[in-house]
């Protein structure tokens, strides 16, 4: 690779601070150093990145187009580090569920699980003939989401999260 991460998180500080001195200080480095990074990345890249003819330095069209690139690439690495911290607190990095009420009834809770838990595939499996708790008696989900029971397998734990109401309609 003919750059650096560092070199590309200062090309994005650069120009969201609008100058070099800026970044500097949100950086905790020198000026010189910036300067000396942003010209290291043009010339590993063969593009020029800035437009040092005014005072203020203003990206150029090639600057624009990569300036995007290397926020992506910084976001997939935050990415990256983020789903690595989780593997270490030994979060399970995947649940699995198997879900036969509408999906809209749980989707909000689906989303709050995902916001608290960003890194952690879920997987929702739709049961064929509605045998969730066999489904996790099987061990083929942890968890099942399914309309209640007159009976239930001892094996099997059960909570009511609600109740749903529905009616029933029919052509005359």
């Amino acid at each position: 690779m003919r750059f650096s991460l560092d070199q590309l998180q200062m090309l994005v500080t650069v120009a969201q601070a609008g100058s070099f001195s800026a970044a500097a200080r949100r950086l905790g480095r020198t000026q010189s150093t910036i300067s000396a990074a942003i010209a290291n990345l043009e010339a590993d890249l063969g593009v020029e990145l800035f437009d040092r003819s005014t005072r203020i330095p203003a990206l150029t069209a090639a600057g624009q187009k990569l300036l995007l690139e290397a926020e992506a690439v910084l976001e997939r690495c935050l990415a990256l580090e983020g789903h690595a911290d989780s593997l270490t607190e030994e979060t399970e990095p995947s649940l699995t569920l198997a879900i036969e009420v509408p999906y809209n009834t749980v989707m909000p809770v689906l989303c709050e699980f995902e916001q608290a838990f960003p890194y952690v595939d879920l997987i929702v499996r739709h049961p064929v003939y509605g045998d969730v708790a066999g489904m996790v008696q099987k061990g083929e989900v942890e968890m099942g989401i399914a309309f209640s029971q007159p009976e239930y397998p001892r094996e099997v734990e059960f909570q009511q999260l609600g109740k749903l109401i529905m009616a029933h309609v029919t052509h005359p």
